[in-house]
């Protein structure tokens, strides 16, 4: 990780982080646009089942490529038998920048996305990391739980607009 992740200023329909002002002046736009008005995102519904992916750059403090993806692997979640097989878990694929954002089978049923750029909150992938996800069982299955570190690397990803960095 390239930067801190402990403070978070919840904003609308997007969380900004209060020490870097550039990132978030350049997050919230992008994100207030995918909001429907409510200061909620989008549901599935009103996006056409579609999971829209990052913002574009590399201004983030959290590499896609160099930190989210070695948090996958080291937990197992890449694995055939899991999100990075043919058939993968839950219909949940993780073997892509692209499929990274969903839906998986929970998500869809939730009528949301497992990752929504800028806001971590609305993420299914980060409550399914946490203890009580609403369906299902804490990720990884099976396994111990994340580290709170890497979990705050994760909804740092996110919080920067989940880029392909």
């Amino acid at each position: 990780m390239r930067g801190n992740p402990s403070t978070h200023q919840r904003t609308t329909c997007v969380s900004v982080r209060r020490e870097h002002p550039l990132a978030a002046a350049l997050i919230l736009p992008l994100a207030l646009l995918a909001c429907n008005g409510t200061g909620t995102p989008p549901t599935l519904i009103e996006t056409g089942g579609n999971c829209v992916g990052g913002v574009a750059g590399d201004s983030g403090s959290v590499s896609y490529a160099e930190d989210v993806v070695p948090v996958f692997e080291r937990a197992g979640c890449l694995t055939s038998t899991c999100h990075g097989g043919t058939f993968v878990s839950s219909g949940y694929d993780l073997k892509t920048y692209e499929t990274t954002f969903g839906p998986g089978d929970e998500a869809q049923m939730l009528e949301i996305c497992n990752v929504v750029p800028g806001d971590p909150a609305a993420s299914y992938l980060i409550e399914k990391l946490g203890e009580a996800p609403r369906l299902g069982d804490r990720m990884p299955q099976n396994l111990p739980p994340l580290a709170q570190a890497d979990i705050d690397l994760i909804t740092t990803w996110v919080l920067e607009g989940a880029q392909n960095n």
